[in-house]
């Protein structure tokens, strides 16, 4: 008797811990989802490794001088040749595998610093960061001059603190990157999307933040053990 009076306080009391404790476990599930959320978000060091494979799929590689789609001699990942460099290398010469990279790591560094500067960039999801710095890589440091009515409603949506405006002014400005002007209803393609094909695709998606796929390889097969990954067209004003 006393055995059962004694096992039916303890689950009373067991019961009470349990009604007790039961916001605490919750709380805490959301503080462990929470805490795996942030864990999950990338540091600017996963974000630029990231963008950087993203970058390299669409330029492409050749470990040699080729000539682009708009008649510039080219190499390595998108690279341009200087003039000092046309004086020492000349089309279908081989270039040193170590020399290419360290091209693609300067001409990486110089185009994701301008995209920085476009007003708003701060306020961006990562994909739509993503889009403007591989547009600034594509199209040149210069692109944001061709396309005002998209820097300006990504600045109209960095002033939005409601969200839904935030999402329409991004959605406008993604528009004007796929159409000749948007904002005035003209819906023809613009010239961009009819050179660059994927590469257009992609980078209006991301700007839609529609895009949640990542590159996971930082280079590609081809890159790493040297030889050719086609180039994607470049794009030309």
């Amino acid at each position: 008797m006393i055995l059962e009076i004694f096992a039916t306080s303890m689950l009373k009391r067991g019961l009470i811990l349990l009604m007790l404790t039961a916001p605490i476990v919750t709380e805490c599930k959301t503080c462990i989802d929470m805490s795996r959320r942030l864990y999950q978000t990338m540091n600017e060091e996963q974000f630029i490794r990231k963008v950087k494979a993203m970058v390299r799929k669409h330029e492409g590689y050749r470990n040699y001088v080729y000539e682009d789609s708009r008649g510039y001699l080219t190499m390595g990942t998108g690279h341009r040749l200087t003039d000092k460099e046309k004086e020492k290398y000349k089309e279908g010469d081989r270039v040193d595998e170590s020399y290419l990279e360290g091209l693609f790591e300067k001409d990486f560094k110089l185009h994701y610093k301008r995209a920085r500067e476009i007003e708003g960039f701060d306020t961006l999801t990562d994909q739509q960061k993503a889009a403007l710095i591989d547009l600034t890589f594509n199209m040149g440091v210069n692109w944001t001059a061709k396309f005002p009515n998209l820097i300006k409603n990504i600045k109209k949506a960095s002033e939005q603190t409601n969200p839904v405006l935030k999402k329409i002014y991004m959605r406008k400005a993604a528009g004007e990157l796929k159409f000749v002007n948007a904002e005035k209803s003209d819906f023809t393609e613009s010239k961009y999307f009819g050179q660059v094909g994927y590469r257009a695709e992609d980078n209006f998606s991301r700007l839609m933040n529609d895009n949640d796929e990542w590159d996971l390889e930082e280079v590609s097969y081809q890159q790493e053990y040297g030889g050719i990954d086609e180039p994607e067209a470049n794009f030309t004003f």
